[in-house]
């Protein structure tokens, strides 16, 4: 069978790397970490640009729906009605973290939209985003008839154009340990939906804030969506086997799921909400630290992503580390697409416009931050967070309505020789015993829409500069 296609560039799992530690004669002490914070100690917040949004093309009437409240979408008056994603009944292959998770209140306005009581489209679609938590989020109904035994939905999304090189808005999607300098262009997972006629689908991905979107446009930056329903067999996450089954999504370093192929190595499972929780208790895997990082409780291993507040924690996008295996066929296309990208002038653009033209994405940092390292003839090594380099840019349209609160910055370290499954040692300064496996500086945060809405804790690590 060959093999998963793997991305040209981008940075593998940092938290399956390890540093290697020293060899001595004798037996190392057992490692002992002393961690502490320094609650003085404050960062670097870049002034914003303008909030001004750029232009897009008006809405066309015949394309209108309310969010909150449809639960048919627009089609030609002699046309089959065609249900909301979240309308009751509505056919629907993704879970119920996601089901009523669209509401405008809680931050999401439709980008695209292909229904219109004008005509029916060869596609069948809407692009939402959120913009407290910087989620796009696609929605297909695959209207064919297409039906298999595929149980999977492959889904790959790549920045298209000129500049695709140039913009971060990716590195969220596709990178567990981010590194500012680095600009992926793709990123891909694997879910558990299941190939069926009339249903509705949904993928989603968290963008990262490119302070340069009003510098692009359609031909220089788009967003492609791909979706290929799979088979997927002898199925393995963190030792534990399911069979043909695969619980919750998982996405691996520089893998595209979208071919055919076995891949075993570091992975990430991601979790939505509660719903995310079960399905994993029903497969038989352990469910304690999807517990721990939902509820935000103290000592929890490493994640990333961010948490949602509403009831359940519905509409997190949360991603744990593990180690998976699965075999992929993935050989039935359910769409594709090509989208222009809120942000840019997309009044000239060809056909739809966007609807929301603001810039996607909460935040991103300007440079890797640094983290100073020592060493004593006593076999000391202490590790020190310079706070200010570490540079957050905000996405002005974002702190227009909401505000920043509880920012945290923290050097996360584990054990020397030690994966994704370590205990993690935080802090500003690091005091240990032996040479310590750092991953990077996490950085996290609090966004608190003003209308009082539901709050999002966001969580991710950067990668450090040693020195």
């Amino acid at each position: 069978m060959s093999r998963l296609l793997h991305y040209p560039s981008g940075m593998l799992l940092a938290l399956a790397l390890t540093l290697g530690a020293c060899s001595h004669d004798d037996a190392p002490a057992p490692l002992s970490v002393t961690a502490s914070t320094d609650p003085n100690a404050a960062p670097t917040i870049e002034p914003s640009s303008s909030a001004v949004t750029p232009p897009t093309k008006p809405l066309d009437p015949a394309a209108a729906f309310d969010l909150d409240n449809a639960l048919f979408l627009p089609t030609p008056p002699n046309a089959a009605p065609v249900p909301a994603p979240w309308a009751p009944g509505a056919p629907r292959a993704f879970g119920e973290d996601l089901a009523q998770d669209h509401r405008s209140a809680d931050g999401w306005e439709v980008v695209f939209s292909s229904f219109s009581t004008r005509s029916l489209s060869a596609s069948s679609h809407l692009l939402l985003y959120n913009k407290y938590r910087g989620v796009m989020r696609l929605y297909v109904l695959n209207a064919n008839g297409t039906v298999s035994n595929r149980a999977v939905l492959a889904s790959t999304a790549q920045l298209q154009g000129s500049r695709a090189y140039a913009s971060p808005l990716l590195a969220f999607a596709s990178q567990a340990v981010v590194d500012p300098d680095q600009r992926p262009t793709s990123t891909s997972t694997l879910e558990p939906q299941s190939l069926s006629a009339a249903t509705w689908y949904a993928t989603e991905i968290e963008l990262a804030y490119d302070s340069n979107m009003r510098t692009y446009d359609f031909a220089s930056l788009a967003l492609g969506w791909k979706l290929v329903s799979a088979e997927v067999a002898d199925v393995r996450l963190g030792g534990t086997a399911t069979g043909n089954s695969l619980p919750v999504a998982i996405q691996a370093p520089e893998v595209d799921f979208a071919g055919r192929g076995t891949y075993d190595g570091p992975a990430e499972m991601r979790l939505t909400g509660s719903g995310s929780v079960a399905a994993l208790q029903q497969a038989n895997l352990p469910t304690e630290a999807a517990r721990n990082v939902l509820a935000q409780a103290a000592g929890t291993n490493w994640y990333r992503g961010l948490i949602s507040q509403q009831p359940g924690n519905a509409g997190s996008l949360v991603y744990l580390p593990t180690q998976a295996r699965v075999s992929v066929a993935a050989d039935v296309l359910v769409a594709s697409n090509s989208f222009a990208l809120p942000g840019y002038d997309n009044t000239t653009v060809t056909g739809s416009a966007p609807q929301y033209n603001a810039a996607p994405g909460v935040f991103f940092l300007a440079a890797r931050p640094v983290v100073t390292t020592q060493s004593s003839s006593g076999g000391t090594y202490t590790y020190t967070l310079d706070a200010a380099s570490v540079r957050y840019r905000f996405n002005p349209a974002v702190t227009a309505i909401a505000d920043i609160r509880n920012v945290r910055q923290e050097i996360v370290a584990a054990a020397p020789n030690k994966e994704w499954d370590a205990p993690i040692y935080t802090g500003t300064t690091l005091t240990a015993n032996q040479q310590l496996n750092v991953y990077g500086v996490r950085v996290a945060f609090d966004v608190v829409p003003r209308n009082g809405s539901a709050a999002v804790h966001i969580s991710k690590t950067f990668k450090a500069d040693l020195r």
